[in-house]
């Protein structure tokens, strides 16, 4: 190993060349390699995944929408016998708590059964038991870090007390995005008025028992939908049912509310796919790369090689040296990449627009195995051909200078020509993708948003947070609105004269919002904005 150093040592261009370009690609496949392993870990970390199951409702033409109402749990339980056990998610909101510092907190309301169909959401203190009482709420860790909440205390939503019984490990890198609060699904807080409406605000989770069909369940869905709806099932949103088994969610074109708090997590396998796919090729790039600069520089070895081999060293040892040094070069730019990938990922999370997966660099027994797993390829591939090539030279050869001027540059010729084509290719499709990110986050919501902001919150308690807000020096108006242009709309079915139905798009806010957003009134039908 002593002569491979002194060779590095001495030959500084390339040791840094070869370094930089090995230690940066390994770095991105790090980071998205374990973006991607944490994808797949969320659609198989629950253990009953396999019996697990919910529903969406399917309108042709858009993606399905996840849940129903909150009268659809009980009827399925009771006209499905293989159901064992049903068990409710609903998002509520944000609350915005200006008493507390501006603390935003996101709110859901649960049933116990929904932690024991999901018995990976574990708890610090406490347990799902404590949602049997409607006047209970269970804590995230970090929000009881930040509020300084213990279990025991009282805590004040809008005009409503509820005590602390129990705290929860943080919803991180979960299938369920993040939650601060959860209630119970029957107290005074929920997210809808009537039971049997408002739909899509209530998530039901249904465990089968073993050998049941899911197809039959669909049907018997279908039955308590026109049961329970009516005329209304089989029009508008509802055309029909479909059937989600859990670990279908994360990938699967389903619909959960994007911006209404306590969703189920998503993510775009085609992204992903793309992702790794430009990873794979700029290791491919820095293989190549190394590859090609070790053989152009093969001749500076090829005497300490031939010395060897005149001194006793067989073929097979010189061999084995290369793709030693080859292991100990990439061991060695591994570890610059791991500290490279360590920095860079709160970069990568935010250039994805925080995804509700976020990236994190582990390192569990699991990963370890991987990133060893990851040296021994990557230096194997790189070492095997210069490997090859070196522990077939002659001493002869080298002697007489024939070796210069045999297949060393026609080794080198053909990995310029592939390394060219995939630095092209690499090029063409960052360039590609960046101008496909700048047309999407150009593109026009027609109203003024320039230096405006959105902050979420409960629509109770709305006026103690705009009177906080309005007190603050930087702040010129405040405007409430459900609904933002170009974020999110509400959506409502009408028929046209022909009889077809439409969905048009409703922005619900009041005369401050209105202005603020640059609106004008082109006609009032003498209904004024006020």
């Amino acid at each position: 190993m002593k002569s491979y150093l002194k060779f590095l040592s001495r030959n500084k261009l390339y040791t840094a060349i070869e370094a930089v370009g090995l230690a940066v690609s390994l770095a991105f496949v790090i980071i998205i390699g374990s973006y991607v392993i944490q994808q797949f870990e969320v659609k198989y970390e629950n253990p009953n995944w396999k019996d697990v199951y919910t529903f969406a409702m399917v309108e042709d033409g858009y993606p399905d929408q996840l849940g129903l109402t909150y009268t659809f749990t009980d009827a399925i339980k009771a006209a499905a016998p293989e159901v064992e056990m049903a068990g409710v998610l609903s998002p509520v909101d944000y609350l915005v708590l200006p008493e507390e510092g501006m603390l935003q907190s996101k709110i859901v309301t649960a049933d116990r059964n929904f932690f024991e169909l999901f018995p990976n959401l574990k708890f610090v203190a406490g347990g799902p038991e404590v949602l049997s009482d409607s006047g209970n709420m269970i804590v995230s860790e970090e929000f009881a870090h930040l509020s300084g909440l213990k279990v025991g205390d009282i805590w004040k939503l809008g005009d409503h007390s509820f005590t602390v019984a129990a705290i929860m490990k943080d919803w991180k890198s979960t299938l369920f995005e993040y939650a601060d609060i959860v209630l119970s699904i029957d107290g005074p807080i929920n997210a809808f008025s009537d039971p049997n409406d408002q739909f899509g605000s209530v998530y039901t989770f249904v465990k089968l028992a073993p050998g049941a069909d899911r197809n039959a369940l669909e049907e018997k869905a279908e039955a308590v939908c026109k049961n329970l709806y009516g005329s209304f099932y089989g029009t508008s949103f509802l055309q029909r049912i479909r059937v989600y088994r859990v670990d279908e969610l994360i990938f699967g074109e389903v619909h959960s509310g994007k911006y209404v708090s306590g969703n189920i997590a998503h993510s775009d396998k085609r992204t992903l796919d793309l992702l790794l796919a430009a990873v794979l090729l700029l290791l491919v790039s820095a293989v190549f790369n190394y590859i090609n600069l070790n053989m152009a520089l093969s001749a500076k070895r090829a005497r300490e090689m031939a010395a060897r081999r005149l001194i006793g060293a067989s073929q097979a040892s010189i061999f084995g040296r290369r793709i030693l040094e080859s292991l100990l070069f990439t061991l060695l730019c591994f570890g610059v990449s791991v500290l490279l990938a360590v920095w860079w990922t709160p970069m990568v999370n935010r250039l994805l627009n925080d995804p509700d997966i976020a990236i994190r660099i582990q390192f569990t027994p699991k990963y370890l195995a991987i990133f060893t797993a990851l040296v021994l390829v990557v230096g194997l591939l790189s070492g095997l051909l210069p490997a090859l090539f070196s522990s077939r030279w002659k001493p002869i050869d080298v002697v007489r200078g024939n070796f210069r001027a045999q297949s060393k540059m026609t080794f080198s010729k053909v990995f310029i020509v592939l390394q060219s084509a995939l630095s092209v290719f690499l090029i063409a499709m960052a360039l590609v993708m960046e101008a496909q990110y700048r047309k999407s986050l150009n593109r026009p919501v027609h109203a003024d948003i320039e230096g405006k902001y959105l902050l979420k919150s409960a629509s109770f308690g709305l006026e103690s947070l705009k009177s906080s807000l309005e007190a603050l020096p930087f702040v010129r108006s405040t405007g409430l609105a459900v609904h933002v242009p170009g974020l999110q709309a509400g959506g409502q079915y009408s028929q046209t004269v022909d009889g077809k139905d439409i969905l048009y798009r409703v922005y619900h806010m009041d005369k401050a919002a209105f202005d603020m957003l640059g609106f004008e009134v082109l006609a009032d039908y003498n209904a004024p904005v006020n």
